[in-house]
């Protein structure tokens, strides 16, 4: 294995006509809060030609804690990502959560 880090330059992205935080996020495999966060965005409002700087998430996996009313399917499409993968990436048996289970959410 080498003994150097690849280092990524930071993405940008232009925001075009019609496009959403959400599709955008999904388009990097990252959140839109991760996004929000990630570009100091107090609103989900986009606008033309804004410049949005895409987090570099394929480094480390995210840790989900599950929430009251959360199922595998609405966590895997918040992140976008699958619930083969979420449950694959974290051994599960069974497609039921506990209320505070954390869960690896695979990178995209």
């Amino acid at each position: 294995q080498a003994d150097y880090k690849v280092v990524k330059k930071p993405v940008l992205h232009v925001v075009k006509s019609g496009q959403v935080l959400s599709l955008i996020a999904q388009q990097y495999g990252v959140t839109s809060t991760q996004l929000k966060r990630h570009n100091n965005l107090r609103s989900s409002t986009l606008m033309i030609g804004q410049k949005l700087k895409i987090p570099n998430s394929a480094s480390k996996d995210t840790k989900h804690k599950v929430r009251s009313g959360e199922s595998l399917s609405v966590i895997a499409l918040h992140y976008g990502t699958t619930t083969r993968a979420i449950i694959s990436e974290n051994k599960l048996r069974s497609k039921s959560l506990a209320i505070g289970q954390v869960l690896t959410i695979p990178a995209a």
